[in-house]
């Protein structure tokens, strides 16, 4: 959408309610990992290994979950912007940037969190943002830290879109 309608293009723009949205979501997933470390080593018998493999799996149907609200919020922001009637409008449209920005930064910061947990998935979202180590300001990995709103510079431009997952198709 972001080629179709801005050329690729996108315009930062300050937005309180997502970043304080995506504060508390990261917030969340840090609170469910540090539950998870803190129990995880507080118990060692066989009986307690059990209930750690159950308590990883919510620990991480949970933090999962806060991520992929975070990815609904940008599936609301395109029902409810329509960037295709907007578009329709007025090619050049003032809101079109900003709903493109919006999505794309909340894709970023869900690439981020989902690194540990689907890497490959991740580093292809970052490619389709065009999103390089080097414009974090970093050399290593990404962090949670960089899972902040508004890192997106303005005019940054992201890369050619592909299926993220492309269809299955069933042979009968």
């Amino acid at each position: 959408m972001a080629h179709r309608y801005t050329r690729g293009s996108l315009a930062a723009h300050a937005n309180p309610e997502y970043a304080g949205a995506v504060h508390r979501a990261v917030q969340s997933y840090i609170d469910y990992m540090d539950t998870f470390a803190i129990g995880g080593e507080a118990q060692k018998d066989k009986k307690a290994e059990k209930q750690i493999e159950t308590d990883t799996i919510e620990v991480t149907i949970g933090a999962l979950g806060n991520i992929q609200s975070l990815a609904n919020s940008g599936n609301r922001i395109l029902e409810k912007a329509a960037p295709w009637k907007l578009a329709k409008q007025s090619p050049q449209h003032p809101d079109l940037p900003k709903v493109m920005f919006t999505v794309a930064e909340l894709l970023r910061i869900v690439a981020i969190l989902i690194s540990p947990v689907l890497p490959k998935s991740a580093h292809r979202i970052f490619d389709q943002l065009n999103w390089k180590m080097e414009l974090s300001g970093k050399e290593e990995r990404f962090s949670l830290a960089d899972a902040e709103w508004g890192r997106l510079p303005d005019g940054h431009v992201v890369g050619k879109p592909v299926p993220l997952f492309p269809r299955i198709e069933i042979v009968n």
